[in-house]
């Protein structure tokens, strides 16, 4: 991925990409949380969420 950054944005410079990639991955990672936060996943379960699953 750092390479194909770099050939499409023309840099000379293999380590200017790889700032590019960590601060896309950065952002990316923030916009997860973002949305995983909003619509309630990934957290503990709820106290009754083992009552309503059913047998």
């Amino acid at each position: 991925m750092v390479i194909a950054v770099r050939q499409a944005l023309d840099y000379k410079s293999t380590w200017r990409a790889v700032g590019v990639c960590l601060v896309g991955w950065i952002i990316q990672t923030f916009v997860l949380l973002l949305i995983f936060w909003l619509f309630g996943i990934g957290g503990p379960p709820q106290a009754g969420a083992a009552l309503l699953a059913g047998p």
